[in-house]
């Protein structure tokens, strides 16, 4: 849709600061859907500090959970991912820097952090 906005008077205390254009505002939204793909990193590698700690404490037949190696393969594929994602959250802002970085890329990012019940 088309929206026209003319003679509009916003107070200068609610203006954005540093934006003067749509330009800007797309820079700003850039930088957006970046921290939109880095949040689930960090949330990520927090469930996987407490599932670690969970499964070195609690112990199943003598021995800590962390011991026996279907929880071991867990751990590893968790990592993995978390490594994947913070290689694509590098990559992003890598491409942001450099003033390369598309719609796309930021999708890219986004969808790699979604967790693993919604679809992946």
């Amino acid at each position: 849709g088309d929206i026209l906005l003319n003679k509009v008077f916003v107070p200068e205390e609610d203006r954005l600061t540093g934006i003067n254009s749509f330009q800007d505002i797309s820079k700003v939204l850039a930088m957006s859907r970046i921290m939109v793909a880095w949040q689930p990193i960090g949330i990520s590698m927090g469930v996987y500090d407490m599932c670690h700690r969970y499964l070195k404490e609690r112990k199943q037949f003598g021995a800590p959970l962390a011991a026996f190696q279907l929880n071991q393969e867990k751990l590893v594929r968790m990592l993995g991912n978390i490594q994947a994602m913070l290689l694509v959250g590098w990559r992003l802002c890598k491409l942001y820097e450099s003033g390369k970085m598309t719609p796309g890329h930021a999708s890219l990012g986004k969808r790699h952090g979604r967790p693993a019940s919604q679809g992946r």
